[in-house]
């Protein structure tokens, strides 16, 4: 339902692009146990302040660890209604 909602233009379809195949070899490394730094890739999400924040969120979770998704909306909360 909300794969490409946010999406402006036609996704261009090409495994060449630089930053996918960053991706491609982070998600690998990530998958294997490497534990690589999620600050390696360069990633500018754009949403609304309420996905922006969630985002942030995920980045902080450690390797390995799990949260769930009402974790995540309480902190969200919290820093959306200071």
């Amino acid at each position: 339902k909300y794969f490409q909602a946010t999406l402006k233009e036609e996704p261009i379809i090409n495994d060449q692009i630089e930053i996918l195949q960053e991706t491609k070899s982070w998600l690998e490394r990530y998958f294997k146990g490497e534990k690589p730094d999620i600050k390696e890739l360069s990633l500018k999400p754009q949403g609304s302040l309420f996905r922006q924040e969630v985002w942030k969120l995920l980045c902080e979770i450690p390797y390995g660890e799990v949260t769930t998704y009402g974790k995540i909306a309480k902190v969200v909360a919290q820093k959306l209604h200071k």
